[in-house]
């Protein structure tokens, strides 16, 4: 991987917002744009994957997305979809599936 490819996964990684924890091991990733949210699972004994077309052409490397979830889970700072008020839970339902469906 050349240094331009790394900086531009940072860059990615940085611009990845409003990532929600589904369950246990599942996040859901928009992209900035939030025209298209990525279905991330990252567990604790390691195993990695994302929806994204980069993570399906290159499974050993992993995608902005999946690092984005990795820094979200280090930091703290995800939606975790199990403690969201009602009103909240149906406007970030809405948000997720439009953005799952284009």
């Amino acid at each position: 991987m050349t240094l331009q490819t790394m900086q531009k996964m940072i860059e990615d990684t940085q611009q990845c917002k409003e990532i929600t924890k589904v369950n246990e091991d599942w996040y859901y990733v928009p992209t900035p744009e939030g025209r298209i949210c990525y279905k991330v699972m990252v567990t604790p004994d390691g195993r990695e994957y994302c929806t994204c077309e980069e993570f399906g052409k290159n499974p050993s490397l992993k995608c902005p997305h999946i690092y984005a979830v990795i820094n979200a889970i280090r930091t703290g700072d995800f939606i975790d979809i199990d403690n969201l008020p009602m009103n909240k839970l149906g406007e970030i339902t809405s948000i997720i599936n439009e953005a799952m469906n284009g």
